[in-house]
């Protein structure tokens, strides 16, 4: 099973970067996801991104991208996160670690582009983020 996770993670990233449309690296480029996004967050009930004081508003996105990786910052009210992430064609998934006051954690970070837009999901939260020009 482990064997069969790194025969296709790189098979569908590599299906993912023939749907890029431009050329590579240009800044009109939907799959260069470098630079700043701002949005919203809408918390579920039990997100543990609550658990000391994260809320519901205002959150931003800082990613950095090297080929098909994407690292960066998210902030919000209350809490923050390092994001490790793969851009496969229109997605971007990987990993978020938070910490919200005194409590911390790990989730999955998955997000769809469309154009400047990403809606993403993580910790039982939705957000919604613009880039920012």
């Amino acid at each position: 099973m482990r064997m069969m996770r790194w025969i296709l993670l790189p098979a569908l990233v590599l299906m993912g970067l023939g749907c890029a449309t431009g050329p590579a690296g240009s800044p009109s480029d939907p799959s260069d996801y470098t630079g700043l996004w701002s949005g919203t967050i809408k918390m579920g009930a039990s997100s543990k991104l609550r658990c000391a004081g994260g809320q519901d508003g205002a959150v931003h996105l800082v990613l950095v991208q090297d080929g098909n990786k994407v690292s960066g910052t998210v902030t919000g009210v209350g809490f923050r996160g390092d994001l490790v992430a793969f851009v496969m064609g229109a997605q971007v998934v990987g990993d978020l670690r938070y910490t919200a006051g005194i409590c911390g954690g790990g989730s999955q970070f998955s997000g769809t582009v469309s154009g400047n837009e990403m809606l993403a999901e993580t910790v039982e939260s939705k957000l919604i983020f613009s880039r920012a020009r």
